[in-house]
């Protein structure tokens, strides 16, 4: 098994959790309160964010840089020279073309069909006058390219980019003052692309997501492109502030303003303004933590602030900006340079620093496993199962075990509103999850059709077996860690491995699709956990205590067809896959959400109890704290403020 692929599975299911598990959740109407999760499940056993230098030959002011390895990277200084290491790991200025001023830099890796980088990485350098390098040895040697342009350039991006059919596409795109150019060949040759006056203006960024690029400018100017940059359309950024820097997270907007502000794009696809606590110089992407910021105050740090997965880090000098392009680089003023890494605590802990291994954006989720026969509809007469009608990648055959996890906790989810009164947003991703199922089901039957040469569906699914029903709070929280926590959780980081191995292109595109829900439905699994424990109490508490404590590697049979890569993995590998997420994700989460004190409102009558204590003498302090203890518990004692010398 890839160890490297393994970790990243499970860190992509981490992250998920612990983000469920500080997101406040919308009371349920009987007393007007909300429900708030402060800390993250996995609070305490956090990411440690690490920034270690890189050295340079120069002590000289940064301002861009990007790489896609240790080996393969190239830096920007202020004055428009380009540093690279060439023959070691040390940065030093290499030889370079008489040219204007250079602004920006940008590097990329086309792909075989194989996925895997064909050749050196392709590095372009733009800046004042329509001055342009280009380096097809990662930034080793440059030529000077002509553009077509005499305007100042200011930003640059070589991505791949998936296109419909699954079509991926390595493309370039230079922007600048009042133009935008694109190249299909590496960036050997660039041509204008025109645009119309509403979408033209000062363009300060530039950079490519999963299936669309996006340029962003002054006075909130943001454009978008979905074919590979050949036509564009506008986007409402919600601002009319100067756009300077810019990341896409999968295909979401992260940019930050002039004044240090973060323009944000939400799932509903609207922007939205955010002014943190000390501006932001920069947003990029971390492998395993996701979004990162710099900040004026000479820090780096998880995006957004409040994001319990790390803590932000003091660099040495003010940072410029971070790197593009796969490996985790920032650079800053008096020679700053630096590798961004994570170290994560716990179980997952490498030797010594974490290995960085490349972001694979949208890989993670698991297969779909329908319950059902695969019975195609215009099949045999006998409607005879064929094993050779399973889609690489998605076990559409009887489900083995009890209930599919999702429908599962939907329902319980759905009985606890009625006995309980679930909180809508719960009750409604529930039911949104279901959806997510259905889809899964759609597209693995779909490439079981691709791969039979017939159409092939599910049979009839008994359902009378699955419907029973109980408004019971402890069955509803038990039955959603088993089905939900632990059931969702192993299925994610399944599907995660399983996508990351696939080299199907056709089955490694849905299993990366159904690997962003699977995250979605841990994730609400553990958010409807907490609820759970928060609104039981007690009885709740004892009872998901209980089922912790005998939780083990759930039965996995060996499978009919193993084909990693198509997507199909092994029962070996399957198990190792759950033993490890059980140890590593699922047993930790679980203790730290049971080791949460319940916020309990003490009684007036309790109250004037300990305000009681409160006046009296040291002669009756002993006898009254051991009244309060016996009378409210231990929970209730510290809701009240009162000192717990069990901590000290």
């Amino acid at each position: 098994m890839n160890s490297l692929m393994l970790r990243a599975a499970v860190l992509a299911v981490l992250q998920a959790v612990t983000l469920a598990c500080s997101v406040k959740v919308a009371g349920d109407g009987s007393d007007g309160d909300g429900v708030t999760s402060e800390q993250g499940c996995n609070s305490g056993w956090e990411y440690n964010l690490r920034a270690s230098s890189v050295m340079t030959a120069e002590a000289v002011d940064l301002v861009a840089v990007a790489g896609t390895s240790a080996k393969f990277s190239v830096a920007l200084t202020a004055d428009g020279r380009l540093l690279a290491p060439l023959d070691s790991a040390v940065f030093e200025p290499v030889e370079q073309p008489a040219s204007g001023t250079l602004r920006a830099v940008a590097m990329g890796a086309t792909e075989c069909p194989e996925l895997q980088p064909c050749a050196d990485p392709v590095a372009v350098a733009v800046g004042d006058g329509g001055a342009a390098l280009r380096s097809v040895d990662g930034g080793k040697t440059w030529s000077a390219i002509e553009v077509g342009t005499a305007a100042d350039l200011r930003a640059a991006a070589l991505a791949t980019v998936r296109l419909p059919g699954e079509v991926r596409q390595f493309v370039g795109v230079i922007v600048g003052d009042g133009v935008l150019l694109r190249s299909d060949d590496a960036g050997a040759t660039w041509v204008p692309v025109a645009l119309a006056p509403e979408l033209t203006g000062s363009f300060r960024a530039v950079e490519a997501g999963w299936t669309r690029i996006v340029a962003v400018g002054d006075g909130g100017l943001a454009i978008a492109s979905t074919d590979a940059g050949v036509t564009w359309t506008k986007l409402d950024s919600g601002t009319t502030a100067d756009l300077r820097r810019l990341v896409l997270e999968r295909d979401r907007v992260f940019a930050a303003t002039e004044a240090g502000e973060v323009v944000v794009e939400g799932e509903d696809l609207v922007f939205e303004t955010v002014v943190p606590s000390e501006p932001v110089v920069d947003v990029g992407l971390v492998d395993t933590i996701g979004r990162v910021a710099l900040f004026a105050d000479d820090r780096v740090g998880p995006w957004p602030e409040d994001s319990p997965l790390a803590q932000s880090i003091a660099l040495p000098s003010t940072p410029r900006a971070l790197s593009r392009g796969g490996h985790e680089l920032l650079v800053g003023d008096a020679g700053l340079i630096a590798e961004v890494f994570v170290e994560e605590q716990g179980l997952l802990r490498g030797r010594g620093r974490s290995a960085v291994h490349r972001r694979r954006r949208g890989a993670g989720g698991g297969a779909d496993r329908a319950r059902g026969l695969v019975r195609g509809g215009g099949g045999d007469a006998d409607g005879a199962r064929r094993p050779h009608a399973r889609a690489p990648g998605c076990r559409v055959g009887p489900r083995r075990g009890a209930r599919a996890r999702v429908g599962g906790r939907v329902r319980a989810l759905d009985r606890g509103a009625a006995g309980v009164r679930s909180p809508p947003a719960l009750v409604s991703a529930a039911q949104a999850a279901i959806a997510d199922e259905i889809e899964h089901a759609r597209l693995c039957f779909g490439l079981a059709s691709a791969y039979a040469g017939r159409p092939v569906g599910p049979d009839a699914l008994p359902v009378a077996p699955a419907m029973a029903v109980s408004s019971d709070m402890s069955q509803l929280a038990v039955s959603t860690l088993i089905e939900g926590c632990v059931g969702e959780t192993i299925a994610a980081v399944e599907a995660g491995y399983a996508a990351a191995v696939c080299a199907d292109l056709a089955v490694a595109r849905v299993l990366r699709t159904i690997a962003a829900d699977e995250q979605r439905h841990a994730a609400l699994a553990w958010r409807a956990l907490a609820w759970a424990l928060e609104r039981g109490g007690a009885p709740v508490r004892t009872a998901v205590a209980a089922a912790v404590a005998t939780l083990g590697v759930p039965r996995i049979d060996a499978e009919a067809i193993a084909d990693p890569a198509r997507g199909r993995l092994g029962a070996a590998e399957r198990r190792e896959l759950a033993a490890t997420t059980l140890r590593a994700v699922i047993a930790p989460s679980a203790r730290r959400l049971l080791g949460r004190r319940e916020a309990v409102r003490a009684t007036p009558s309790r109250r004037r109890a300990f305000d009681s204590w409160r006046r009296s003498g040291p002669a009756q302090s002993t006898r009254m704290r051991i009244h309060w203890r016996r009378a409210s518990g231990p929970e209730e004692w510290l809701a009240s403020g009162a000192p717990d010398r069990r901590a000290r």
